[in-house]
């Protein structure tokens, strides 16, 4: 109903903003102790909460809520309670846990990619299920190993920690790089497992004539968005 849409997305806004300046509020206590590299991760934190709505902006594309809440809800146990909170040290399961979410978002993400691609004329692409499924895993491990190398040059450019190359939150510490290796293997680990459990439910859903609930956040992002897309199109049986 219009009013529950118009409700959520108030509170997504209003969750988002607040999330913000506990990040902006992190970040000053953290400038106050001397500790520039944990404000620096504030700010990356405050950008990256801001980060997804501009996109839809800067591409004109119309974000569905659930999309919204997923990338919020990502950012801070990523972000904001992973890094500023040091629950990536606190608890060793958490950037695992981390990873592979990412990863099965990210791997949908790349299956609305193509049905974008896929339907811009100036762009001739038609892919079957089996393509699909192995183009949105080697889009998802693509993006991980950029993100890897991301990470490595932050460490060594801005002395943070992402790749965890210090055993704990103390940056004077010995950057051990076998450390920090393990760490990118078993990420990529991570990515690839959650690649695989997104891309292999593609793979039926499309086999299966492309009903299943698997669908329903494509469906929802078409219908946000019915001017980028084909009612006739789509990936081939």
């Amino acid at each position: 109903m219009p009013s529950t849409k118009i409700g959520g997305s108030r509170i997504e806004l209003l969750a988002r903003w607040l999330l913000v300046l506990l990040s902006v509020w992190a970040g000053v206590n953290y400038f106050l102790q001397g500790n520039m590299v944990r404000v620096l991760s504030a700010v990356l934190t405050v950008v990256l909460f801001l980060l997804f709505p501009l996109l839809g902006k800067l591409f004109k594309i119309s974000l569905p809520l659930p999309f919204k809440v997923i990338w919020l809800l990502f950012i801070g146990a990523s972000m904001y309670l992973g890094e500023l909170h040091n629950f990536f040290y606190r608890f060793a399961w958490w950037d695992e846990l981390i990873h592979s979410g990412s990863a099965m978002l990210l791997t949908y993400a790349g299956l609305l990619l193509l049905y974008v691609l896929s339907r811009d004329q100036r762009i001739h692409l038609k892919l079957g299920p089996l393509l699909t499924a192995l183009a949105m895993i080697w889009f998802t491990l693509s993006f991980g190993a950029v993100w890897e190398l991301f990470e490595f040059g932050v460490d060594q450019v801005m002395g943070l920690n992402l790749l965890k190359g210090r055993a704990g939150t103390d940056m004077s510490g010995v950057y051990d790089f076998q450390r920090a290796l393990l760490n990118t293997m078993g990420d990529l680990g991570m990515d690839l497992a959650g690649a695989l459990i997104v891309a292999v439910a593609a793979f039926f859903h499309f086999r299966g004539g492309g009903r299943s609930c698997f669908g329903r956040p494509l469906e929802l992002f078409i219908k946000n968005n019915p001017s980028r897309f084909r009612q006739d199109a789509g990936p081939e049986d």
